[in-house]
């Protein structure tokens, strides 16, 4: 055996350091000798946010990230306010009378169809089954008048929003 092969054997170099495996190595090599390879920036293509007009008529640029209008936002607005006042007034006057109850509700609904252009066909469709199937429950012994009173002045309600909501549709037509 030769000079060469004992030092390989004995696990020394020849400073007199223990000899370290090569993956060893490269983990302990510093950050400058080793090359680094630069991952490519891929950036992706930005959109551009399509332009609405908001509530007043004024061009506004719709994120879909973070929508800054009133719509669908958790903001009170006008409309869900008189829905909040319309159930209220509905739960209210089936117990007590309220009086002019009936245009209360018209005018909290017709506000509620002017403003609210969250979901207009949920607003249709919730109004025809309402006007059919308020009256269902009144046979129910003790809950049944109170709920078909109820459910009456909540369809009378929905039905201003979706007269309001009608007239809306037919005035964008028209114009």
């Amino acid at each position: 055996m030769g000079e060469d092969e004992e030092r390989r054997d004995s696990g020394f170099n020849e400073g007199g350091e223990p000899e370290t495996s090569t993956s060893d190595q490269q983990a302990e090599a510093p950050a400058a000798e080793a090359p680094q390879a630069e991952a490519p920036v891929v950036e992706a293509p930005q959109a551009e946010a399509p332009v609405v007009s908001d509530t007043y008529g004024s061009a506004v640029e719709e994120d879909n990230i973070n929508n800054h209008t009133n719509e669908g936002s958790s903001q009170m607005n006008l409309g869900k306010i008189a829905l909040i006042l319309g159930l209220v007034a509905s739960v209210v006057g089936a117990f007590t009378v309220i009086p002019m109850a009936a245009v209360i509700l018209a005018v909290l609904g017709l506000a509620i169809g002017f403003t609210d252009d969250s979901d207009q066909v949920t607003v249709l469709v919730t109004a025809l089954a309402l006007a059919a199937v308020h009256g269902a429950l009144g046979d129910i012994p003790a809950v049944g008048a109170p709920i078909t009173s109820i459910l009456g002045h909540v369809s009378s309600l929905i039905n201003a929003a979706a007269l309001a909501v009608i007239v809306k549709g037919i005035v964008a037509r028209v114009s």
